[in-house]
């Protein structure tokens, strides 16, 4: 029976027309899974990434790596910077850094 419909189809269509609606299946599916990569490629890139906060309460100034899972890490709160030692398991305070009056002028005029 459905040998009997292919043979139905095939002998009533020519052949020229049973390429050519492969190939607008084809280019219409290649258009779709295009379509797909394109939309999700912007949606992470406007909804995955959250946009920096000029009014952050905390901000990280610098991190620098110093093994596989340590690194150390400046942050900003407010008018003091501290220096935090990170591994995987701790975060270890390790030193305070003052910021210069002229330092906080700037920031404020931002």
């Amino acid at each position: 029976m459905k040998n009997d419909i292919i043979q139905h189809v095939s002998s009533t269509l020519p052949n020229f027309m049973i390429e050519k609606t492969f190939s607008q299946v084809s280019l219409t599916l290649l258009q779709i899974i295009v379509l797909i990569i394109l939309l999700s490629w912007i949606f992470k890139k406007i909804f995955l990434i959250q946009p920096y906060e000029k009014n952050s309460f905390i901000k990280i100034i610098s991190k620098t790596s110093i093994g596989s899972n340590e690194s150390i890490v400046v942050i900003e709160l407010q008018d003091i910077r501290l220096v935090l030692g990170l591994t995987k398991n701790r975060i270890t305070y390790l030193h305070t850094l003052t910021i210069s009056k002229s330092e906080i002028l700037e920031k404020k005029n931002l």
